[in-house]
């Protein structure tokens, strides 16, 4: 069974690592305060993401390696690892499967 209750440490460095890249960076660059500089800021944090995207997108499969987590999984045998759990805790768990 597989204890899914905690994120073992290469499962956070991987969830870190292909994170959002470039939605938060471009939101807040666009409330940016009106400036001169506005144009440079916009240009350079699509530079910034575009470079990050393509750089950490790009080598995602050999940091799955690296950090020893299984690619091609078969999702359908995964779940059925998993240790099952009860979500509700009262007396509406009769009514969960």
């Amino acid at each position: 069974m597989i204890d899914d209750d905690s994120v073992p440490w290469s499962m956070a460095h991987m969830l870190w690592f292909s994170g959002l890249r470039g939605a938060v960076s471009y939101a807040l660059v666009r409330t940016f305060p009106h400036t001169n500089n506005e144009a440079m800021f916009v240009a350079t944090t699509m530079f910034i993401v575009l470079l990050t995207t393509f750089w950490l997108g790009g080598s995602t499969e050999w940091a799955l390696e690296k950090l020893q987590i299984p690619i091609n999984v078969n999702e359908e045998a995964y779940l059925q690892q998993l240790k099952p759990k009860k979500l509700v805790v009262s007396w509406l768990s009769h009514w969960e499967r």
